[in-house]
């Protein structure tokens, strides 16, 4: 019920014939027998490098392969990435970097991050690793070498020879010739033991995942467990792992069950962990983390809300049923009908069908208590906390905010979308402008802005031609290139992951949720 795959989807069996795998924030590649790149996942199709291949990669949802002809091809594209400027013998992809061996042995690499310095060491090697800021490689002699950044002592590798290496964000490890493993730097202590035929480092969250030499997958307990049966190579990836079997097939499993199940859908709604949308048949579904999920109430819908506890729908007769932790008043529904619900931390706002607000739940800042008038919209900042607010667009265009909220609003101004973040209010202007009020993050024409609701600056915008534009966090990893009605954000763990609506119904998320530090 997750990301599309080719042949099934995620953690079905994939009818690929292939000889490597990779994966990342919800996008899945394999390499083929014909040389070529299938990808899947979010906005896997869509970016998928084009041509003849001997080598894939992934992070941090981008796609790298290394082409026959040397050069490394990554999609989406950037000045940043290689490209076809240089050719190479073997390449790695980090999180905001890359290094490549070139046809003399020597080391290149990049990094986008300020303050990193990722010039590597002379001589020459056979294999490079890169994680988020700091790489390793392993010299012609089968000694390793690793640079960057080492405040947790990933830069000191122990002596001997390895067979490969791999990098994660914290800390590295080898495999040595009797395929034992040693690793340094923080967390390497979680690393299982054993002997291995190969091994796999995620860069971006430090999971492990590698295959025993009876051919079995093991991954750390945070990335596993791991499907039965045996495996050629395993891809520790960014919220989910795939694994190569002997026959060619994949096999893919892990948190990448975010991804919405497919279907169509008339709106949705997400929450730190989780979704929920209201089907065609107007049943409300859910998915995202097991632990997380709300109690789905029964009966018909015509939309949902998600809060961080609990969740509320409206019934087709306009009334409002919830369910979920009632701690500050959640569950204590408004009398409809209502035409519209925005669910925040602890609260919800709901848009009546004669045009004024009513709101429930927690009301530490007034958040919950709205003013008295005509509206079209709303909008519930995701916090309960210091900074929880609401916002709504009056029937003449005006915006008024209540609760936790001290931006200046120019009473002269008209606005079409507002949303509220934690620490962020932006709201589209009637003639498409997007303000943040203390700043512009976008030039152009939209329609509806979504942010994520922790405190980081950055979101996305709705066009008016249903592309979609972001600023900030939000723009890496890139957007999709979809067209949509309508765009959501939420933020967990530090990672921010951004969905919209098609108008066909379907569901489409970019973007990731980071799982809690080791």
């Amino acid at each position: 019920m997750v990301c599309d795959c080719p042949g099934g989807t995620w953690g079905a069996f994939c009818e690929l014939t292939t000889s490597k795998v990779a994966a990342s924030l919800g996008i899945g590649c394999a390499l083929k027998s014909d040389q070529s790149l299938a990808c899947w996942g979010g906005t896997g199709d869509a970016i998928t490098p084009r041509g003849k291949f001997t080598d894939v990669m992934a992070s941090n949802g981008r796609i790298c392969g290394l082409r026959e002809d040397g050069a490394a091809v990554c999609s989406p594209a950037h000045a940043f990435w290689p490209n076809s400027r240089y050719r190479f013998k073997a390449f790695s992809l980090g999180t905001s970097g890359w290094c490549g061996i070139r046809s003399d042995d020597t080391l290149a690499c990049a990094h986008s991050g300020s303050g990193v310095d990722l010039t590597p060491p002379p001589g020459a090697f056979i294999q490079v690793s890169i994680g988020e800021q700091h790489a390793c490689a392993l010299k012609t002699d089968k000694t390793a070498a690793c640079w960057g950044r080492g405040e947790s002592g990933q830069l000191n590798p122990p002596d001997g020879e390895f067979l490969s290496l791999a990098v994660g964000r914290s800390f590295s490890c080898g495999l040595r010739p009797d395929h034992t493993i040693a690793c340094w730097g923080f967390g390497a202590q979680l690393i299982p033991n054993g002997t291995f035929a190969s091994i796999s480092i995620d860069p971006l969250y430090n999971g492990f995942c590698g295959v025993t030499l009876d051919g079995r997958g093991v991954c750390d307990e945070a990335t596993g467990p791991v499907p039965p049966g045996e495996f050629v190579s395993v891809a520790a990836g960014s919220l989910g792992n795939c694994g190569l079997r002997k026959n060619g097939q994949v096999v893919c499993w892990g948190a990448l069950a975010f991804q919405p199940p497919s279907g169509v859908f008339s709106n949705f709604s997400l929450a730190p962990g989780r979704f929920c949308g209201v089907t065609g048949e107007r049943d409300i579904v859910c998915w995202g983390q097991e632990a997380s999920l709300p109690v789905i109430p029964s009966g018909s819908f015509t939309s949902v809300a998600l809060g961080d506890n609990h969740l509320c729908g409206i019934q087709l007769n306009g009334n409002v049923v919830c369910t979920g932790s009632n701690g500050s008043g959640q569950l204590d529904a408004a009398t409809g009908p209502f035409a519209s619900l925005i669910a925040g931390g602890d609260q919800t706002c709901g848009l009546k069908m004669d045009g004024t607000l009513a709101c429930w739940g927690a009301n530490g800042f007034g958040q919950s208590t709205p003013p008295v008038g005509q509206f079209k919209s709303l909008a519930v900042s995701k916090s309960s906390n210091a900074g929880a607010h609401a916002c709504g667009i009056t029937d003449g265009g005006k915006l008024q905010c209540w609760g936790d909220y001290h931006d200046v609003i120019d009473p002269n101004d008209l606005f079409i979308s507002v949303d509220a973040g934690a620490g962020l209010t932006c709201a589209v202007k009637a003639d498409g402008a997007l303000t943040c009020f203390d700043a512009q993050p976008l030039a152009g024409a939209y329609r509806s802005v979504a942010l994520a609701g922790d405190d980081s600056d950055g979101g996305c915008a709705l066009k008016q031609n249903g592309t979609v534009d972001c600023w900030g966090y939000a723009a890496q990893p890139e957007i999709s290139h979809g067209s949509f009605d309508a765009i959501a954000a939420a933020s967990q763990g530090g990672g921010r992951l951004t969905c919209g609506l098609t108008a066909i119904g379907r569901v489409e998320c970019w973007g990731g949720w980071t799982r809690p530090e080791q």
